[in-house]
């Protein structure tokens, strides 16, 4: 009866050190601006639906970034006007240097920039890449396909790109 309790404390000690080393290596810091939507956005009536689901998107994504324990998500100093500049316009395809150069004034160590391609209704793709801020390198590229523009499936959608980044060893994302 000893003996089966010392190799349970033992277990529970090996276990316990191990939680705690995983809690103490510093996680790299990651810059996430809003997810952007582009494709089929004909229907000027879902605009501001889309908009909430964006942000409500975003949002989630950094969340789950930052419990997973798979980044610390990093964010721009308030602009003297006190407006958040998390919020950009530019097209991640069109400026991916100007993202970076916003990672950079985050003081990230990488960037994730990720939109939302909706080809229709029914039919939507994620796309993400997060890239290295001081080189500029790609670490890591998924696009996702997804089915049906309402909250759960960008949600899940999200929440499958959160689990594919956690499968790549951290050097490599």
């Amino acid at each position: 009866m000893i003996h089966l309790f010392c190799v349970a404390l033992l277990l529970f000690i090996i276990m316990e050190a191990q939680t705690r080393a995983e809690a103490e290596v510093a996680l790299p810091t990651i810059f996430v601006p809003d997810l952007e939507l582009s494709g089929d956005l004909s229907d000027a009536a879902r605009a501001d639906e889309w908009r909430q689901r964006t942000e409500l998107a975003t949002q989630a994504l950094r969340s789950a970034l930052t419990e997973q324990r798979l980044y610390q998500v990093s964010h721009l100093a308030p602009a003297p006007d006190g407006v958040a500049r998390d919020h950009i316009s530019a097209p991640v395809d069109k400026c991916k240097a100007c993202l970076i150069e916003l990672a950079q004034q985050a003081e990230a160590d990488r960037i994730l920039m990720a939109r939302v391609f909706r080809m229709s209704e029914l039919v939507l793709s994620l796309h993400a890449e997060i890239h290295d801020v001081d080189t500029g390198r790609l670490m890591f590229q998924r696009t996702l396909s997804f089915r049906g523009d309402n909250d759960r499936s960008w949600l899940k959608a999200l929440d499958y790109l959160a689990n594919e980044i956690r499968s790549q060893p951290i050097e490599q994302r």
